[in-house]
Parts: C-alpha cells; sequence; structure tokens
C-alpha cells in the first residue's frame, strides 16, 4: 500500500509504531472493541484479527472509513502526524 510492503506493516512513518497499534490506540480512546469497530464500520471481523496479524493489510477505503468512525485523522493512522 503507498508504495510500501504489506509484511512491512507501514515501518517507513515518523512514529515506531505499526499501522494496527495505531488503529488501536485510536479504538480504545473511543472505547470500542475490535467487534464493535468492525460493525460500525460494516467490515468482517475476520479482517481487523487479519491487520492484527499482519497476514493483510487494510484497503484503503477501510482505512478511510477508520478514521471517519472513530474520528482521527489518515496521518495519524498511516504514522505521518502525532496528532489524532
Amino acid at each position: 500500500m503507498f508504495g510500501l510492503s504489506c509484511k512491512k506493516e507501514f515501518n517507513y512513518c515518523l512514529q515506531n509504531t505499526t499501522f494496527y497499534e495505531r488503529y488501536e490506540h485510536l479504538r480504545d480512546l473511543r472505547g470500542y472493541n475490535n467487534y464493535q469497530v468492525a460493525r460500525l464500520c460494516d467490515f468482517g471481523n475476520s479482517s481487523v484479527y487479519d491487520w492484527q496479524q499482519r497476514t493483510t493489510c487494510p484497503k484503503v477505503f477501510q482505512v478511510l472509513k477508520l478514521a471517519i468512525k472513530l474520528q482521527g485523522s489518515l496521518d495519524y493512522l498511516f504514522g505521518i502526524s502525532e496528532l489524532i
């Protein structure tokens, strides 16, 4: 995604965290669990689990939906900014 290998899990970022760690932090701030986020965003439960296991990367539309539903920025989710 965006020229980065899925296996590297978006390691090219200002923060030294993975996409899943940033998503998890935002999710916890909003008081949701993975099941609730999957339902809120109309994703399959396995999608979020696969991100956690790093077997797949989220699609662009999924990251956009997460940012909207969890009221966070794309820059934060992609690791470009520390501002949520």
